[in-house]
């Protein structure tokens, strides 16, 4: 292998991955850095991955990073009755805070701060951009939104909202309890999806104590 090369490969380490011989045969293929991703599975698996990637680079007489990929403050939509739903341009739907089944009125999204921090106007974006819907109305129990252009929304689809701050926590009880044991574990690097401002980084930085 060539250690000393500067750029280096980050590899997920999941189900398929997971075993003594297929995290020895990525090692050899050139594996820098094992990213774990901490929106899937428990600290006990966790833990057997990282204890098997020490074990294989022991044993090979290198290093390999451990890389702690948190979850991070993520906006998501919620289930659908059929796992999802066709949305037709112009349709007007409503998103609901409580956790209501998606149907042709609307779905639900888990964040409860976005019902207070969108305006009438403002966008947002389901699934990477693919639906784009703008908002009509504000309600203290649902927004009222028009369907910009057609397209399916499925569960758990990802949420963004351009232009507009989201007041929810960047630190949830999941991601503090997995700070706490990634660094119990020693990992090498945490990975922060969805940073907003400096401050996120730095409430980090005072969970892992540095």
């Amino acid at each position: 292998m060539e250690l000393d090369r500067k750029t280096k490969i980050v590899c997920t380490i999941g189900p398929a991955t997971n075993t003594e011989e297929m995290i020895e045969k990525l090692i050899l293929a050139g594996m820098n850095v094992a990213r774990l991703n901490f929106s899937h599975g428990n600290h006990k698996e966790h833990q057997e991955v990282i204890e098997i990637i020490r074990k294989v680079s022991k044993k090979l007489n290198t290093h390999v990073g451990i890389l702690a990929d948190m979850k991070g403050p993520e906006i998501r939509t919620g289930t659908f009755q059929n796992g999802s739903f066709t949305y037709e341009r112009d349709d007007v739907i409503k998103i609901f805070k409580k956790d209501v089944i998606g149907n042709e009125e609307g779905f639900h999204i888990n964040v409860k701060e976005l019902f207070h921090d969108l305006s009438i106007g403002n966008t947002i974006l389901i699934d990477d951009g693919k639906i784009k819907l703008t908002v009509l109305e504000v309600r203290e129990d649902y927004l009222v939104c028009k369907v910009m252009n057609k397209g399916i929304i499925k569960n758990h689809k990802g949420v963004n909202t351009p232009g507009v701050h989201i007041s929810m926590p960047f630190v949830s009880k999941k991601d503090s309890q997995d700070l706490t044991f990634a660094v119990e574990m020693n990992v090498d690097m945490i990975a922060l999806s969805f940073v907003r401002t400096a401050q996120d980084v730095l409430q980090i930085r005072s969970i892992l104590n540095f």
